[in-house]
This record gives structure tokens, C-alpha cells and sequence, in this order.
């Protein structure tokens, strides 16, 4: 009788601990989840529950967004905390809203423009980039085009703060040309700086692009931060649109390109990179042509 009866005490102790002291389940999510703790639906997030000590599975559901399951184990009286943002479907429309609300971008779309090649003569020059506010990271690379007629004698330059920081004789094998910037160019541009490159004839009037040096602010780094595990496409569309709403053009029109042939992603990429030249001056330029007929293609 003894041993049966503290065997009865110890279950009725056990029974009263697991019943008396249950933990606690803290979950919030970014979107709104449906939870579910084992077979049971405990409702969405956030969401503060109770529940019997022990080990279970936990999932996270929210349409749009990938399931989110562990093995959990709550322990009597403890408390499991969990916050985090769900990984969208990169293919999902509706998820690329839904986390482009949380962080105030607005998703550019593709405009109904008129094409505006001329299709004039080809004694054409144009300095295309960097122009607009470059940050140092993007001043590397410098494309000048030319028509097929184009034959006058000058110079490439950059200049900034009344000075010459680069010249050279310009002599244009192709009708593109793209170059590295200067080492000693770039190593004399600070941010603040505004600085003009282009070819300078030895008659007439220059051709040049504008641009401002600004300092890298890191803007997108909270957005990365925030988004990391999420699929690294969609991370690079919304990067490239944050760029594009701080006015660093160039940047954006570079990381969209790369990912305008992701399936899925390529209508929006494409999107940023035509509001991109706009914003640069460039709809009358060998870029906007061919991003037109990019445009064309995807069906825009």
C-alpha cells in the first residue's frame, strides 16, 4: 500500500505540473500565419498560447508564403519566443506585395511609351554612363556610343571642381565603347563631388554626361538584413527598387539587368530599368532602344 500510493502521488504530481505549470508559445510573424502546434490549430499570429509541455512539430502558413516547420519542445512554465519573416514565393505576385508594403517601396511597372527611336543621321555621339548621382562603387566603367557616321576628332575627358582629371584622345574602334575609369580619375572624385565626362571636339561644343558623387549610405542594408534566407532574385528586385526610389539610377538600371531574364521576376525587372533611363535622360539611346524591344518580347 505504501509504494502504490506514492506511486499515485507521483502521477497526480506529474499530472498537476503539466496541467499547472504549461508553457507559454509567443509567435510573431511577418505576414499574419496560421499556426499549428502538432494536429492542433492554435489560431494566427501574433498569437500568445498555452500549451501542454512536450515535443511537437510546429508550422507556420501563410498563402503566398513558404510553410515555415520545427521541432519544437516547450518545457513546464517555459516560455518559446519566435519572430521572423516568412520566405515568399518569388513567383507569387501577391507575396512581392505583400513584403514591398512592409518596407514602403513602391514596385515599378512598365509605362505605355512611345518609341522614340528618330532613326536620323549617324553622326551621332552619346556619353550614356555613369550620369545622375553614382555613388563611388558605381564610377568604374565609362560608355560613350557613336553612330556609324560619326568621324570628328577630339578628346575624352573628365573634369571636375574647373579641372582636367583625365584626357586622352578619343579614337572609337567600335559604336560602343566602354572603358575602365582611370585609376587616377576615380582616386580624385570625393562624394559631394559633381563632375562631367565626355568627348570634347576640337571644334564646337562638347558632348558630356553630368553626374554627382554621392556617399554610400548603406540604404539597402536593413532592407538585406531583414530579407536574408529570402530567394536571392527577389532580394536583388527589391534592392534594385529601393535604389531606384533613393535616385541612384545607374544602380538600379545594373541590378535589374541582371535580373531580367529570371523567370518571373522579368517583367519587373525590366520595369525598374526603363523608369532608370528615363530618370537619366536616356529614352532616345541605344539602351532604350534595346530595352523596348526587351520590353516587346515580354509582352509589355
Amino acid at each position: 500500500r505504501p509504494l502504490a500510493i506514492a506511486a499515485a502521488a507521483l502521477l497526480l504530481a506529474v499530472y498537476l505540473f503539466l496541467n499547472f505549470f504549461p508553457a507559454t508559445l509567443s509567435i510573431r510573424t511577418y505576414p499574419v500565419a496560421e499556426v499549428f502546434l502538432g494536429e492542433e490549430r492554435l489560431g494566427t499570429t501574433p498569437l500568445e498560447a498555452s500549451a501542454r509541455p512536450g515535443r511537437y512539430r510546429l508550422v507556420l502558413r501563410s498563402k503566398g508564403f513558404r510553410d515555415w516547420v520545427d521541432e519544437v519542445r516547450l518545457k513546464p512554465g517555459g516560455t518559446w519566443s519566435f519572430e521572423r519573416t516568412l520566405i515568399a514565393d518569388p513567383d507569387d505576385p501577391g507575396a512581392r506585395a505583400i513584403l514591398a508594403e512592409r518596407y514602403g517601396l513602391v514596385m515599378a511597372s512598365i509605362e505605355k511609351i512611345e518609341r522614340t527611336r528618330s532613326g536620323g543621321p549617324g553622326d551621332w555621339i552619346a556619353p550614356l554612363y555613369p550620369c545622375g548621382n553614382v555613388r563611388p562603387g558605381d564610377v568604374d566603367d565609362l560608355r560613350i556610343d557613336i553612330g556609324p557616321d560619326w568621324d570628328a576628332t577630339g578628346t575624352l575627358e573628365i573634369r571636375a571642381r574647373g579641372a582636367v582629371l583625365y584626357a586622352a584622345k578619343f579614337e572609337p574602334r567600335n559604336l560602343s565603347t566602354v572603358m575602365p575609369v582611370p585609376a587616377e580619375a576615380k582616386a580624385a572624385l570625393k562624394p559631394g563631388d559633381e563632375f562631367e565626362w565626355g568627348f570634347f571636339p576640337e571644334k564646337g561644343e562638347p558632348f558630356v554626361a553630368r553626374c554627382r558623387l554621392v556617399a554610400d549610405t548603406g540604404g539597402t542594408e536593413r532592407l538585406e538584413r531583414d530579407l536574408e534566407g529570402q530567394d536571392p532574385l527577389l532580394l536583388g528586385l527589391f534592392r534594385a527598387n529601393a535604389l531606384l526610389e533613393e535616385g541612384l539610377l545607374l544602380a538600379a538600371y545594373r541590378e535589374a539587368d541582371r535580373l531580367a531574364g529570371a523567370p518571373g521576376l522579368e517583367r519587373e525587372a525590366l520595369a525598374v530599368m526603363q523608369h532608370a533611363l528615363k530618370g537619366m535622360g536616356l529614352m532616345d539611346s541605344v539602351l532604350w532602344w534595346d530595352l523596348d524591344e526587351r520590353i516587346q518580347r515580354a509582352g509589355g
